[in-house]
């Protein structure tokens, strides 16, 4: 069993190393910009049949992205839905 973990690790270590000599890290940013990180109006698909001519949509109001140096007017966060109590006798009425 030993023999077997030190083998896993050793390839795990070798796999961290390509991916870091290849510019990938684990750390890596993602693909959003950081204006819209937390914005529900984020959209970020590529639309585009060929990989070099693939149109990235980043949001629907800005479709390539805010631009401006303050941050974004349309920015909104992630809104969690408030739940009624009204039953539906107080619905019906």
């Amino acid at each position: 069993m030993k023999r077997f973990c030190e083998g896993w690790h050793r390839a795990q270590n070798q796999r961290y190393l390509l991916r870091s000599q290849l510019g990938f890290s684990q750390a890596s940013t993602p693909h959003q910009p950081a204006v819209c990180r937390g914005c529900e109006n984020y959209h970020g698909i590529a639309y585009g049949y060929s990989r070099d001519r693939r149109a990235r949509l980043i949001c629907g109001i800005h479709p390539f992205g805010w631009s401006g140096t303050d941050p974004c007017p349309d920015w909104r966060g992630a809104i969690e839905p408030e739940f009624s109590t009204a039953t539906s006798d107080d619905i019906n009425r």
